[in-house]
């Protein structure tokens, strides 16, 4: 059985905005990349877990549609289009089509229109068609192998609506009747005029009971006065608002289904485009979505263990302005630099631990915090700055995994299980030079 992934681009997009408003991801040059890893991330995690054999973007098109045709009014109400969803757009599409997943946009008509007319034409007896996204409106198209795939909201778990959800959802008996149910309570985003005072669960009832909206009219006489006098006050335009909430499935597709399949090879300038927008966290996808060509391993990275005196250390460390430090063994702490340094809690301990509570030393390590409780019970307090790779990779990546192995083999493409064995308990170990992304 294929699976078909379609992707509402806009809706995605403006879902990372929201999503990043308070917390937004600036890189070392200063630009807000938000939106490009949300987006990007959102696609490479859908496509591990879900396995989609076919998948496709689809983004509105700029200018109008045939709805503003219709009525130039449609969206009228909505506030300008933030900046940054503008600027997002076309990089976005280059990250995707270096994804080798086809990015679709037919002017005249929204995403909503293409992913409606791939859906039905294409879903079949060996064909599940996924649309993904929020947007209520998709609600009309679900049918026999049609499921909206609705993103969970602040990360939580995705949702797949069928279509005996969806009925029961709103006490219809077919998903179409989700058309006329917009019509009528209309929509207040898109500026869709409907019966003024009758809401999503009003018109739901409504359309359960008489089946359509046509037919409502039709037993206009069956309602309450006051019901009557909005729906008569709203004739005029009813026809026009069920055109607009109509998703067309009509439109002639411009690819077909084997144009759609997802490719076995990512174009090598996807690492490009995540070196150029620093989504580290987000390489270990790429073999994952598209293995490239097969290139020379990467020569192993390795601790060299180094002895030094406790003045050399101090020197070094006043020198480079910074530690990096691991209070436990077991592998429970973390340092970025490939040079290791390890001294006894004995061994010069009043000359060494001078740099601990230096306050023009910075301090990198693993769950400093806690660190901290266990240099006090020594008598040493952890002054300067503090660079707690843990917390930097949350604000980076609240969703992953802040483990220490994970986040050594996904930025340094090394093992922690596989590095020389760890100090005795009984000792402190201290890094210089840390390779950070911290800034100076």
């Amino acid at each position: 059985m294929d699976r078909l992934f379609l992707i509402d681009g806009h809706a995605l997009v403006f879902k990372m905005y929201y999503a990043f408003a308070r917390r937004p991801m600036i890189n070392s040059k200063g630009a807000d990349t938000s939106i490009l890893y949300g987006f990007t991330k959102y696609l490479l995690e859908l496509i591990e877990r879900e396995k989609p054999t076919h998948l496709a973007v689809s983004f509105d098109p700029p200018g109008g549609t045939f709805r503003n045709q219709l009525y130039p009014e449609y969206k009228g109400t909505r506030p300008p289009t933030p900046q940054l969803v503008i600027d997002a757009l076309e990089p976005l599409t280059e990250i995707v089509q270096a994804l080798r997943i086809p990015v679709v946009m037919l002017p005249g008509f929204e995403a909503d229109d293409v992913i409606g007319s791939m859906a039905v034409q294409l879903a079949g007896a060996d064909t599940d068609v996924y649309m993904v996204t929020p947007d209520k409106d998709y609600g009309q198209l679900i049918a026999p192998h049609i499921f909206q795939y609705k993103p969970g909201k602040g990360g939580g778990d995705n949702e797949i609506i069928d279509r005996t959800a969806i009925c029961e959802r709103w006490g219809i008996m077919d998903p179409v009747q989700i058309i006329d149910m917009l019509a009528i309570c209309g929509d207040a985003s898109d500026n869709v005029p409907g019966v003024k005072g009758i809401g999503e669960v009003g018109a739901g009832k409504l359309v359960s009971r008489f089946g359509s909206m046509e037919n409502i009219y039709a037993h206009l006489t069956e309602l309450p006065a006051r019901q009557q006098d909005m729906f008569r006050e709203a004739q005029p335009h009813m026809a026009l608002s069920k055109t607009l909430v109509t998703i067309k499935t009509d439109i002639e597709l411009p690819l077909g289904l084997e144009e759609m399949r997802l490719a076995d090879a990512y174009d090598p300038a996807i690492a490009d485009l995540f070196e150029k927008y620093e989504f580290n966290s987000l390489r270990r996808y790429i073999a994952h979505v598209a293995p490239g060509p097969a290139q020379a391993p990467e020569e192993k990275k390795v601790f060299q263990v180094e002895t030094l005196s406790a003045g050399d250390f101090i020197a070094r460390a006043r020198k480079t302005g910074m530690v990096g430090l691991v209070t436990e063994s077991h592998g429970e702490g973390f340092a970025a630099p490939l040079r290791r340094l390890t001294l006894g809690l004995a061994e010069g301990r009043e000359g060494w631990a001078l740099s601990l509570e230096d306050p023009a030393i910075d301090k990198y390590g693993f769950d400093l915090k806690r660190q901290a409780g266990t240099l006090a019970t020594a008598g040493i307090s952890l002054e300067g700055h503090w660079w707690d790779i843990a917390l930097m990779h949350y604000l980076i990546d609240p969703e992953k995994s802040h483990d220490p192995s994970q986040l050594c083999r996904n930025y340094l493409g090394m093992s922690l299980e596989e590095t020389a064995a760890a100090p005795a308990p009984s000792e402190l170990s201290l890094f210089d030079e840390p390779e950070t992304d911290a800034p100076a």
